[in-house]
């Protein structure tokens, strides 16, 4: 498998995933611990941050979407570890 078909499939997971959790997002919410930060970007709580990477995304948007799930987390962790 070349890295280019590698980083394709890759990038069609990872957008599979966000379309679900937006999905899911209709029917939850942040109480359910399900953040959605953007089109491109979800925080499930304590598990796991998806935030989509294609090729059509700049730097800079991949990177605040990051940050932004960090300081959910940060958050999400301040009320586990008072």
């Amino acid at each position: 498998m070349t890295t280019l078909r590698a980083l394709i499939l890759l990038a069609i997971s990872v957008s599979l995933v966000a379309q679900a959790a937006l999905v899911a997002g209709h029917f939850m919410t942040k109480d359910d611990g399900i953040h959605i930060i953007g089109k491109d970007t979800v925080y499930l709580a304590g598990e796991a941050c998806t935030v989509n990477m294609t090729f059509d995304r700049k730097f800079e948007n991949i990177q605040s979407d990051m940050l932004d799930c960090l300081e959910i987390h940060k958050d999400y962790m301040g009320k586990l570890n008072p």
